[in-house]
């Protein structure tokens, strides 16, 4: 029985470190997470919250000892985004194909020293102006893009429709075509035992809850 057991402890030991040491593909040390509720009934217009959301930024920003800030709605790996179906221009639209959507602002991806790869993350005039752009995944790049053609092609993501006065989508969204701009290396976003999903990333201000997360 105690062989059993210290032979258990071990495998156990082992799989922990295997975790530990896992490559993340993002860096989360002094980075924290900070859910904000709103008030029921409250920023119940698009531009109402947009303004918000920036507001709540800029005041995190002059707190003493806050280098910079990210608004990531959906998006704090190792669980990240939603899981939504997709549609590429000029392909079959198939109900089985999915990705991760991550709702985000550009400073994400420096806040979290995600990587790109390929092409540019889109400005913050461009996140401001819900400019119909788009990031993926080095995971989505490979599966669907096998040519490293990725940039430039266009996406959409039918699920964004704006349900008041929870769910406020930009205007037309879920019927427009988003152009990928750029590549970012992969970071976990299933857990850390699971492989890495395809994932999308785009302007939080596609689609804001009555919530957010902002990271710090």
């Amino acid at each position: 029985m105690t062989l059993l057991l210290l032979a258990r402890a071990g495998a156990a030991s082992e799989g922990f470190l295997r975790l530990l040491h896992a490559p993340l593909g993002y860096d989360p040390h002094n980075v924290i997470s900070i859910w904000v509720p709103f008030h029921e009934n409250s920023y119940t217009t698009w531009a109402a919250r947009l303004v918000y959301f920036e507001q709540l930024q800029s005041k995190l920003r002059d707190v003493p000892g806050v280098t910079m800030t990210a608004t990531a709605t959906n998006a704090t790996p190792p669980q990240a985004g939603a899981n939504l179906p997709f549609r590429l221009l000029g392909e079959p639209a198939l109900e089985e194909q999915t990705a991760l959507v991550n709702l985000v602002d550009p400073e994400f991806f420096r806040t979290l020293r995600i990587a790109v790869e390929q092409g540019r993350i889109w400005n913050g005039t461009e996140n401001h102006n819900a400019a119909h752009l788009a990031v993926i995944n080095q995971t989505m790049a490979h599966l669907y893009f096998p040519k490293g053609d990725a940039v430039g092609k266009s996406i959409k993501i039918p699920s964004l429709e704006n349900q008041p006065p929870e769910n406020l989508a930009a205007s037309g969204i879920a019927d427009s075509w988003l152009q990928i701009v750029g590549v970012v290396g992969d970071s976990r976003n299933d857990g850390l035992r699971n492989p890495i999903r395809p994932a999308i990333f785009v302007p939080y201000t596609f689609y804001m809850p009555g919530a957010t997360q902002i990271l710090v």
